[in-house]
């Protein structure tokens, strides 16, 4: 909704499941992303899983 997917998959392969956290939080916080917190698990386990690096 705030950005394409092109945005995540140029950083995804340098985060692991604590930076998709740090990095859904900011957007949370600085940037005043609509996701209620608890939402933020499902969302963290989905970029880990399909974009992190681990």
């Amino acid at each position: 909704m705030c950005h394409s997917v092109d945005y995540i998959q140029m950083n995804s392969r340098f985060m692991k499941r604590a930076a998709w956290e740090a990095e859904v939080r900011k957007m949370i916080k600085a940037m005043g992303a609509p996701v209620a917190d608890e939402d933020v698990p499902k969302l963290v386990d989905y970029l880990a899983r399909n974009y992190g690096a681990e």
